[in-house]
């Protein structure tokens, strides 16, 4: 008998078929749903992609990653934020984040452990381990994305087997301060348990805010699992390429779950990786540049809409308005979007169990897009207004 999966999360992608019929109909929907950034990948990756296959870069790799691209992700993990992992064998090569957490959680969950999620949360981190058969705690945070102490707190048992991290946070583009990570950590440590620490948009901070990460403290080092990815600080998502970095033991695990599943990247693709990293900074600065200018644009317009709130967002390119003013729950709104705005947003049913009052923008859209379908969505949301 075939699994039954109907408790999963949904996916963000779950209203493509609304989608495409709408465009087949009235013709293009502007996607503030999809997690992508749209922007040109750096100018080094497709012609260093076409010059490895060109060159026969055609065959397997090793499990863990071409040694080459380790060593550049090491280099660019250390020059970047000060976190020194050995290429040798703290380092994993993945084709995407997304296979990083699988693989992980493969490694280290058995039958009824217990995962415990910040929510809202990315709905990939509780999907993952109910298909693993274990257990998902949701701890609701305090807007826009700080730790509540006592749930936290409350939530940690003896069952309790990893903690999962995304700070910048999908969906709220919030931030964990130093204060909420140290907590963290010191619970990890008393408690034995591991932390997965998604930090994939980790250079997109604004205002003089700083990322942090559960790294920065010394005794996290053993018991956390880095997970990056070149699909948004690189706008490289159709690459599918990303890396985790850990323990050697963990690493290890790892690898043998890679083994015996998707063998690796394609070789090709880590190639032109290692071309990217040879000078990546540029690149990250220009992108954050642009995203934040994105986020003024939206963050005013949004104002500027009557009865819709929300928290500023301080990272990534997300933003998580509540709409429980306008009566509509998430799903009905962004059905109703759909159909009458041609506009696509990411309901908060996908990533907490209380997403009904949330919709989640993605805001990394070329400008014209972006501002074309702010336009629509300010609007649509003066006519339910109106009709309330």
């Amino acid at each position: 008998m075939v699994r039954n999966f109907s408790h999963l999360p949904a996916s963000p992608v779950s209203f493509n078929e609304l989608i495409r019929k709408v465009e087949k109909e009235k013709g293009g929907v502007i996607r503030f749903d999809v997690a992508q950034p749209y922007f040109n990948p750096p100018e080094t990756a497709i012609p260093a992609t076409v010059k490895a296959l060109n060159e026969g870069f055609i065959h397997y790799a090793p499990t863990r990653g071409l040694y080459e691209l380790r060593e550049a992700v090491s280099k660019f993990i250390k020059e970047a934020r000060n976190l020194f992992f050995n290429p040798e064998n703290e380092i994993i090569i993945v084709p995407g984040g997304k296979f990083g957490i699988f693989s992980f959680f493969s490694a280290v969950l058995e039958p009824g452990d217990q995962v415990i999620l910040l929510s809202p949360y990315w709905p990939t981190y509780k999907s993952i381990p109910l298909i693993l058969n274990g257990e998902v705690v949701e701890v609701p945070t305090l807007p826009p994305f700080k730790l509540d102490e006592e749930k936290i707190k409350e939530a940690v048992t003896c069952r309790t087997k990893v903690l999962v991290v995304n700070t910048p946070n999908n969906p709220t583009g919030g931030l964990l301060n130093k204060e909420d990570l140290k907590l963290i950590v010191d619970l990890a440590v008393d408690h034995n348990f591991y932390v997965l620490s998604d930090e994939i948009d980790w250079p997109l901070v604004y205002e003089g805010k700083k990322h942090y990460s559960p790294l920065n403290f010394e005794e996290a080092r053993e018991r956390t699992i880095l997970i990056e990815s070149f699909s948004k600080i690189f706008a490289m998502t159709g690459w599918r390429i990303g890396y985790a970095a850990g323990s050697k033991e963990l690493i290890e695990a790892m690898d043998v779950i890679q083994q015996h599943s998707v063998s690796g990247p394609a070789t090709f693709v880590q190639k032109a990786c290692i071309k990217v990293l040879e000078d990546p900074f540029p690149y990250l600065r220009k992108m954050v540049k642009e995203c934040s200018e994105k986020r003024k644009i939206t963050l005013k317009t949004l104002g500027e809409i009557k009865k819709l709130k929300f928290q500023k967002p301080y990272g990534g390119f997300f933003i998580y308005p509540d709409i429980s003013n306008y009566g509509l729950d998430s799903e009905t709104l962004t059905k109703e979007l759909i159909l009458e705005a041609q506009v696509a947003v990411a309901p908060g049913t996908m990533f907490e169990k209380e997403g009904f009052r949330n919709i989640r923008i993605c805001y990394a859209l070329k400008n014209q897009e972006l501002i074309e379908g702010l336009k629509r969505m300010k609007e649509f949301f003066k006519r339910k207004v109106s009709e309330k």
